[in-house]
């Protein structure tokens, strides 16, 4: 296991299997993980305490009360061991019994590390929850405010309940990559690139690992339209804030383009925070090089406030009934990209 610290304990299980010790707050984000967990461990220790771990047997099982991680459940951020992972990114675990012989299909089992902090100075259990069992409801499970959540519970090839939680952020969007073939990359979880909604933020690898990218960036968000030759009736608006991403975006982005009629010309800049489900590459497929869309261009960068406020065009003048036609388009294609600040 790569990056991840192992101490042989000196004892035999109940089951008759070695057991180690071990912190995956040591093991690399993403990394594999082949084992089985204790399932008292699992549901009320934290990547950064000490966990007992056995091997799984000969039917590919973890003994009783062990567990390899909890499934992951589509969509939705979890435990920080999470299993089910086929080489295409679908996800799948079987156990079946046969005269007495169990067989177990966990198929690929990784270390999602989130290391959430929760109320009361805690953190996030392995299990993906932030309160043990009996004090762990769904959206009552000491989780930060504006963090939501799901409890759920399965049961193992020996009929072991095991408890878990799923999160979400409050202003939630669908975020990373839709396609499942690149979830795994060089036998690694690539967590970045899993599609699931917005999580809740505020986490950090504990130990020496590195967890998700939990940095808050700061973008220019918002609207700026400017007019020329529109008579009267229209001003020139600017309502560009400098917007911490506390949605998970990780870059920044402007649009901004153009609109024309009657003698109006209406420039148009719009900014927010992204990621990389919706970046420049997203847009340019629906709106570059369409007449509509005059002088479009999509810019995107990733440090504070680096993305542009400014418009290409417009100026500041009146409108008049017969001209207004530009700035009516314009206007329209800001609540078609359906970012209006």
């Amino acid at each position: 296991m790569c990056s991840t610290t192992l101490a042989l304990l000196l004892s035999l299980t109940a089951t008759g299997a070695v057991a180690e010790t071990m912190r995956f707050a040591d093991s690399e984000q993403g990394a594999p993980f082949d084992k089985c967990i204790k399932i008292e461990d699992f549901t009320s220790k934290t990547l950064d305490d000490e966990v007992e771990v056995v091997a799984r047997d000969e039917g590919g099982c973890c003994p009783d009360g062990y567990v390899p991680g909890a499934k992951h459940y589509n969509k939705y951020m979890g435990a920080q061991v999470v299993c089910g992972f086929k080489e295409d990114g679908n996800v799948a675990v079987s156990t079946s019994s046969s005269n007495g012989a169990k067989s177990c299909t966990y198929n690929g089992c990784y270390v999602w590390k989130q290391s959430l902090s929760c109320k009361d100075d805690a953190k996030q259990l392995l299990n993906g929850c932030c309160a043990k069992p009996e004090s762990c409801k769904t959206n009552a499970c000491a989780f930060k405010d504006g963090c939501l959540s799901y409890t759920y519970n399965f049961q193992t090839a020996f009929s072991n309940k095991v408890d878990y939680c799923l999160n979400y952020n409050k202003n939630y969007k669908m975020e990373n990559t839709a396609d499942k073939a690149d979830d795994i990359k060089e036998g690694k979880l690539a967590v970045d690139n899993v599609y699931v909604y917005t999580p809740c933020g505020g986490g950090s690898a504990g130990g020496g690992g590195a967890a998700a990218s939990t940095k808050k960036l700061s973008c220019n968000v918002g609207t700026k339209t400017t007019y020329s030759g529109c008579g009267a009736g229209l001003s020139d608006t600017n309502t560009f804030k400098e917007t911490d991403c506390t949605s998970g975006g990780d870059k920044c982005m402007t649009l901004q383009y153009h609109a024309e009629g009657g003698g109006c010309t209406t420039a148009s800049a719009i900014g927010y925070c992204i990621t990389s489900a919706t970046d420049c590459a997203y847009y340019d497929k629906t709106y570059k090089d369409q007449p509509t869309y005059k002088g479009y261009e999509c810019t995107e960068c990733d440090s504070d406030n680096c993305n542009t406020k400014d418009t290409k065009g417009g100026g500041g003048s009146d409108t008049t009934s017969s001209n207004a036609h530009g700035a009516v388009t314009s206007i329209a294609l800001v609540a078609a990209i359906g970012i209006v600040a």
